[in-house]
């Protein structure tokens, strides 16, 4: 048998299961907030792309920003991890070697 007709409907629900961890511990209108300041600071590099010192700040902004998102995921990634892990390893034992 293919191992793909396994693994499909399993990814499927890992999958839904996931998101539903994520919706459940992220702060999403914070995450939303951060997302448009990425955003905002990577289109500062197309409207100041003649001031070197207004790029370097929208640099400084952008780093701070893409800080402020891995902090924001950290608790969901935290939990999938500790959760996914024991799976992950499961299938790889299952179906790490077959062709």
């Amino acid at each position: 048998m293919n191992p793909l007709w396994a693994l499909g409907p399993i990814s499927m629900v890992l999958g839904v299961f996931m998101m539903w961890v994520f919706r459940r511990t992220t702060d999403r209108p914070a995450l939303a907030e951060t997302i448009r300041h990425i955003q905002a600071h990577l289109l500062e590099f197309w409207l100041f792309v003649d001031e070197p010192r207004l790029i370097g700040k929208s640099w400084k902004g952008l780093l701070l920003a893409n800080v402020r998102l891995y902090r924001l995921l950290l608790v969901p990634l935290a939990i999938l991890f500790v959760l996914m892990a024991p799976v992950f390893f499961g299938l790889d034992a299952i179906y790490g070697s077959s062709p």
